[in-house]
């Protein structure tokens, strides 16, 4: 284990990150997001080994948050990519990267590039990326390219049923014009049911 994480283990978060994430490669610790994010603000140097399945997600904060050119980001996620074990370091890491202004197309290439991966993890960032940081490519049409991942691999899956019920939720017609497998129309319909289950219990 890595000395910074002194402190801050929690067996029974442990105990249910094990169940969630399912990782099968890297130990959990039992970290909880916002400590780990505290520390990706704190720590200076990424040289660190990769240990357990928290320091996955340090390093991707890490990098996600640094204030450099998207070319120097692209070359750490480059090295971190093989890394992603679990659909959470893909979801955490794709959703907090922070662009500069002007690198925006630098990384709408980069992440787009990553919907053709072989690696289920790094194929599932670029949608999450995609999704999260739509505003940021509002002449793009973001959905289609999402779409045209789909696969019958579950966490691509899962993740372009996620986006459409995003999406569905600024334009419900989506629903209608969207080409997927029989099964992730049928997962994004039933995300796009609890959305609105969720809407009407607040």
């Amino acid at each position: 284990m890595n000395p910074f994480y002194s402190g801050l283990i929690d067996e029974k978060y442990r105990d249910f990150s094990t169940k969630i994430v399912k990782d099968d490669t890297l130990p959990v610790l039992g970290v909880r997001i916002p400590d780990i994010r505290k520390l990706a603000k704190k720590l200076e140097s990424m040289d660190f080994p990769i240990l357990c399945h928290e320091d996955v997600l340090l390093k991707g904060l890490m990098i996600a948050s640094r204030k450099t050119t998207f070319s120097d980001k692209s070359a750490m996620l480059d090295e971190l990519l093989p890394c992603l074990s679990a659909w959470d370091h893909s979801d955490i890491i794709g959703s907090a990267m922070k662009i500069m202004k002007g690198d925006e197309e630098d990384a709408f290439r980069y992440f787009s590039s990553l919907l053709k991966s072989e690696m289920i993890y790094a194929k599932r960032i670029g949608i999450v990326y995609l999704f999260t940081h739509r505003t940021l490519y509002r002449d793009k049409d973001i959905l289609s390219l999402i779409t045209a991942a789909d696969s019958d691999e579950y966490y691509i899956a899962m993740a372009v049923a996620w986006a459409i019920q995003v999406f569905w939720k600024e334009d419900p017609s989506v629903i209608e014009r969207i080409r997927v497998s029989d099964r992730t129309r049928k997962r994004a319909e039933q995300k796009i049911r609890d959305s609105i289950r969720e809407r009407r219990s607040h």
